[in-house]
């Protein structure tokens, strides 16, 4: 959302006056010193498009033009939208713009954006599991059926990590070194039914019933895929510093490799965990 701001020129005139003096009395002109400070912060660490003003008519002129601009521009991008791919009708916000607009390494920077907008879908389901949180009914594990309920729990872990590997480099490549909007936003999102797999995976074990002894282990195992999830949340952000660096350094394509990897102290906390239980259990 665009945001203007007027300063009156009687202000902006004495600016550099307070600038220089600080600490000298400007009654006649503002209210409270304070206010200096408040148009620097706007102006400077804001980054507010300032306007300078003397009359009414002043702010009425300034504002036709830019919404005249805005209007212009949002006409551009929906002309552009409609002689793209029909798979950008689906795009909005930020990835619509990046799409439309096309700076460089766009690609990255779409694919950045949709993540970013698939994240904040399970932004409660995330929370939910960092906390432990469980709702609903669970399966029932008797003892004699626990091993083989591990294996299949276990297996079907190991098959969303490697899904999620493939798919997440598939997608990045294809963002980094082509132009299919339409692969990026297929790629992005069964990322996102990936990463969701993997949450729901989570909770399904923490809400089995298991044998009490065997409780701690199977906990540390919902927490099997944290650290792949945390890499998956953090592929928006360096997808941006790839780009970055490419426009500062003049190439011509952006190179990400992604290897996602399950925190091996956590493969060792679980095995030593179910050991504990077998002994506990004289297995």
């Amino acid at each position: 959302m665009p945001v203007y701001a007027f300063i009156h020129r009687d202000i902006l005139a004495v600016l550099p006056v307070w600038q220089a003096n600080p600490n000298a009395t400007f009654d006649g002109i503002v209210d409270s010193p304070r206010l200096f400070d408040f148009v620097v912060q706007v102006r400077s660490a804001d980054r507010v498009w300032t306007f300078p003003f003397d009359t009414a008519q002043d702010i009425i002129a300034a504002l036709r033009v830019q919404f005249a601009y805005q209007m212009n521009r949002g006409l551009t991008l929906l002309r552009q939208l409609d002689e793209g791919p029909p798979e950008l009708q689906r795009l909005h916000g930020s990835a619509l713009r990046v799409a439309a607009e096309q700076p460089k390494g766009w690609q990255a920077l779409l694919l950045a954006e949709l993540l970013e907008q698939h994240l904040a879908e399970f932004r409660q389901m995330k929370q939910d599991h960092a906390r432990g949180f469980t709702a609903g009914p669970g399966e029932h594990v008797v003892l004699t059926d626990f091993s083989e309920w591990l294996s299949v729990s276990t297996d079907h872990g190991q098959r969303i990590a490697q899904q999620l590997t493939e798919t997440l480099n598939s997608v990045v490549n294809t963002a980094c070194f082509g132009d299919d909007v339409a692969g990026i936003i297929y790629g992005a999102d069964r990322v996102a039914i990936s990463y969701r797999e993997a949450l729901e995976w989570a909770g399904r074990l923490r809400r089995a019933h298991v044998p009490e002894t065997l409780r701690t282990a199977v906990s540390v195992l919902s927490r099997f895929l944290d650290s792949i999830l945390a890499q998956v949340e953090q592929m928006p952000g360096r997808l941006r510093r790839t780009i970055a660096e490419m426009v500062t350094s003049g190439a011509a394509r952006a190179q990400l490799g992604v290897t996602l990897n399950i925190d091996p102290a956590l493969t060792e906390a679980f095995s030593q965990e179910l050991k504990r239980a077998k002994r506990s259990l004289r297995l």
